[in-house]
């Protein structure tokens, strides 16, 4: 024997939330009305998307751009979508009834202004010649590595003024690795040349990117501007 279907559907939305069988009556008969659902049954075929929902009288098919909670209660899916007045920064709407989207709604994020995307990368550019200028070391022509910062190219000028002062012909230096070595006054001005020369190098490159970043006319451009200080090859 076939049981009677109903088909039920949410009293708010209208809809459809699934099927049960129909309930037999003590004379045989099955109830085939009740509160929440229909004997008419919904369309086999539902377009991803959209739900059916009862009219009252009918099912429609309706698009649905909601948000759904998964089973631990999050909410999932959705379409996210902007509407013109909204900004970059602005956080994406979701549709909390069933129905199309908004006349005018955009699906995509508006984009960032073309003078914040500059501003962030100067600030980018500033960040990593600071990291670049603390950090910098290179390999001497003397055969051992040495820091090429601020406080290296001070500390130079100083063991030269002191051998200069004293008549002293070598010294202890520390190299960037930690290693004393021996060197001469001869050594100690190769050394802060390489790094005079070494730090101009930093500067050109900052001045450089920075050139090039202003004058930037599109985000693509940019996005393409990829900033480095290795200048020891150069």
């Amino acid at each position: 024997m076939n049981i009677p279907q109903l088909y039920m559907f949410d009293m708010i939305t209208g809809e459809y939330t699934g099927s049960r069988d129909a309930t037999k009556r003590y004379n045989g008969d099955f109830i085939i009305e009740a509160t929440g659902a229909t004997s008419v049954a919904p369309p086999s075929e539902i377009a991803a998307g959209h739900v059916a929902r009862w009219t009252g009288n009918v099912w429609e098919l309706v698009e649905d751009h909601r948000q759904h909670m998964d089973e631990q209660g999050r909410k999932q899916g959705g379409t996210q979508y902007w509407m013109p007045d909204d900004i970059w920064q602005s956080q994406p709407r979701y549709m909390t009834e069933l129905g199309p989207l908004p006349e005018g709604a955009l699906l995509e994020r508006p984009e960032k202004p073309l003078e914040i995307i500059r501003s962030e990368k100067l600030s980018s550019l500033g960040s990593a010649f600071a990291s670049a200028e603390v950090s910098g070391h290179l390999t001497s022509v003397c055969g051992f590595e040495i820091d090429a910062t601020e406080r290296a190219t001070r500390d130079i000028s100083e063991l030269i003024m002191f051998l200069e002062s004293t008549g002293t012909s070598t010294t202890t230096f520390c190299d960037y690795t930690n290693i004393f070595r021996q060197v001469t006054i001869e050594n100690l001005k190769t050394i802060q040349l390489e790094i005079i020369t070494y730090r101009q190098a930093l500067y050109s490159r900052k001045w450089s990117l920075r050139t090039t970043i202003n004058n930037a006319q599109t985000k693509e451009e940019l996005e393409a501007i990829k900033i480095s200080f290795d200048v020891t090859g150069e």
